[in-house]
């Protein structure tokens, strides 16, 4: 085989190149983008509109169904669901995931464009729709759940300071606060004081719209330069807003709001509740940017959230539980992964060394970590990254990096075992299972591939396990049939080197030992050799009989798993989260919802 004599009479370059991809591999797996998922676009866009203060049926009328009304006219958008509650529109999109990339971007962009087209929305409707893309990127990769007693003024301003400090992480995209109120002033008006100063509400509204404004007020020219003016008259203190005057005389003698009733400062009605361990809590959710890793962000997000509480003396008052923390899969997924690897090559190792000579054993078994690298190389090199599903590739094909390598190894042993010289056994040995065991890679590679043409969501997210496992098939067999036969040869003359200095030192007692150990191995190798032969002379004889047991195993074990196995789609054992789900009468209120929810905690909260 051309190839095999080219790699062992250039036994160098098969040198460097292990040394390139071992060096490569290892600089990747230190600085490859560790994540939960690949970057997957869902095809999914939501317009998300607030309308303060209506109705559930207000919002279909005057905000979901002129939005729907527009999207009608692209044609790209195979599936729109509406929701339509108290304050709030949300239009979940699908585009058709068949379409191009270039095609889907100008999909967004209609959906842009037709949601600015929308001119019937409410005047007092105070946000624009927003149109988000969903993708996997937008997903958290951790919650800080922050709980204590105090009132919730305090906690609210601490969430917010914390907010700020996470949010200034390099790899933080956004971060989401959840169960955070909005900061409110109420004016409660006593009707008898405004019909004594002969007002109305309509006054107190408009003062208070004409005295809480920031607005440009444009430039002013002058020899030093141009001025920027800008009017600013924002409240923000309860003092601030009772001070506004409603209406003032010649005489200096003004009424002002506090005059005519109580500002209270106070939060926006709760729309949903949040709770850490049956305590009311405020939830930060944090969302990793795009070319973040994971486990850096968790870890430096956990660091920070307890050094703020530190210093700020709450250590003791409020308390920082970290949950949904995705990075606990990858974690675990790495150590699998790892474990796995070293104890991988010590058993191939292990293996090896009972049938071959200690050096062919050595390089065969550095083919899986020379492999492993290899691949990591190329995936870093494509831009890929580790994540959960490259992760469960490498773990399914690391058992198949060796195996070629053993096949190839073995036989060139067994051609210098008969007699031929070590370059002759090496490039024999090689080139003559060079095709059996390249069909044997092509037809792991040919179970694989139809993953890759899976289409929808889940093919999005499954196409990296079968890339993933072909570029590991494919840098084992490279290694296989360019490497390892070089490295055999090498071997093997080592081997003879130290067979001479044995002969040479006959007389040594560590050579004695070492004689004594290579003879009991052999000896051992050939009776088990002798053994397998002497059953599979029997089985040979009564081929017919061994057939039909066979068969009959394999239907009885088919039998037992129709009849007698119970089908499940994930086994219950090692579930690390579960979810409770519960409806309530349409009529229900928050209060009473939460309540029943607090009966249900305290029932988890006993569960071993």
């Amino acid at each position: 085989m051309p190839l095999v004599r080219f790699a062992i009479k250039n036994s160098l370059l098969m040198n460097l190149l292990t040394v390139m991809l071992l060096g490569i591999g290892i600089y990747f797996i230190t600085t490859l983008q560790r994540e939960a998922f690949p970057a997957v676009d869902f095809d999914i866009a939501s317009v998300s509109t607030r309308y303060q203060g209506a109705s559930p049926k207000e919002v279909e009328l005057y905000i979901t169904t002129p939005i729907e009304r527009e999207l009608k006219s692209i044609a790209e958008i195979i599936e729109a669901t509406s929701i339509s509650v108290e304050g709030t529109s949300v239009i979940v999109i699908k585009i058709d995931p068949d379409l191009t990339e270039q095609q889907k971007r100008k999909a967004f962009e209609d959906i842009r464009r037709a949601v600015d087209r929308v001119s019937d929305l409410p005047e007092d409707l105070q946000d624009q729709p927003v149109v988000t893309e969903i993708n996997s990127q937008n997903l958290p990769v951790l919650e800080v759940a922050l709980t204590g007693d105090v009132p919730y003024e305090q906690l609210r301003t601490i969430a917010d300071e914390l907010t700020d400090r996470i949010e200034d992480i390099r790899d933080v995209s956004t971060v989401e606060q959840k169960g955070f109120l909005d900061k409110e002033f109420w004016i409660e008006a006593s009707p008898e004081k405004l019909s004594r100063y002969n007002l109305s509400l309509i006054d107190v509204v408009g003062a208070l719209a004409a005295r809480n404004v920031n607005l440009p007020g444009g430039a002013v020219k002058t020899a030093n330069g141009e001025l920027l003016i800008r009017t600013i008259g924002e409240v923000k203190t309860a003092e601030e807003i009772g001070n506004i005057v409603l209406r003032a005389n010649d005489s200096n003698i003004a009424i002002k709001v506090k005059n005519i009733g109580e500002v209270k400062s106070t939060f926006a009605d709760e729309k949903e509740t949040y709770r850490t361990d049956g305590k009311p809590s405020i939830n930060l959710k944090v969302v990793k940017s795009a070319s973040g890793d994971i486990i850096s962000l968790v870890d430096e997000v956990k660091i920070k959230t307890n050094k703020y509480l530190q210093n700020k003396g709450l250590g003791d008052t409020i308390n920082a539980s970290f949950v949904n923390d995705f990075s606990v899969f990858v974690r675990n997924r790495l150590g699998v992964l790892m474990n796995n690897g070293v104890f991988g090559i010590l058993l191939v190792l292990g293996s090896l060394l009972l049938f071959l000579s200690p050096g062919i054993a050595l390089v065969t078994a550095i083919g899986m970590p020379v492999a492993f690298l290899g691949s990591i190389a190329v995936m870093g090199l494509e831009g890929m990254t580790i994540n959960l599903i490259t992760m469960f590739a490498l773990v399914i094909v690391l058992g198949m990096l060796v195996d070629d390598a053993i096949i190839v190894a073995e036989n060139i042993w067994q051609h210098y075992e008969k007699g031929s010289s070590p370059i002759d056994a090496a490039i024999n040995g090689a080139s003559e299972v060079f095709w059996p065991v390249t069909a044997t890679i092509l037809t792991s590679i040919a179970a694989f591939s139809p993953l890759m043409m899976v289409s929808g969501i889940f093919g999005k997210f499954i196409r990296h396990m079968p890339i993933v496992v072909i570029i590991a098939l494919t840098t084992s067999l490279l290694e296989a049939m360019m490497v390892l036969p070089s490295h055999a040869l090498d071997a093997i003359r080592w081997h003879e080197r130290r067979k001479k200095r044995l002969e040479k030192n006959a007389h040594k007692a560590s050579s004695k030992r070492l004689t004594s150990f290579v003879e009991s191995r052999a000896e051992w190798g050939g009776t088990l050799s002798s053994l397998y032969e002497t059953w599979l002379v029997k089985i040979l004889r009564r081929r017919g009989l061994f057939f039909g047991t066979v068969s009959g195993v394999f239907i009885l074990t088919l039998s037992f798993s129709y009849y007698a196995m119970p089908w499940v789609l994930f086994p219950p054992e090692g579930v690390e989260s579960f979810f409770i789900q519960a409806d309530m009468p349409v009529t229900s209120s928050l209060d009473q919802t939460s309540a029943k929810f607090s009966e249900l905690e305290k029932v988890v909260q006993e569960l071993p």
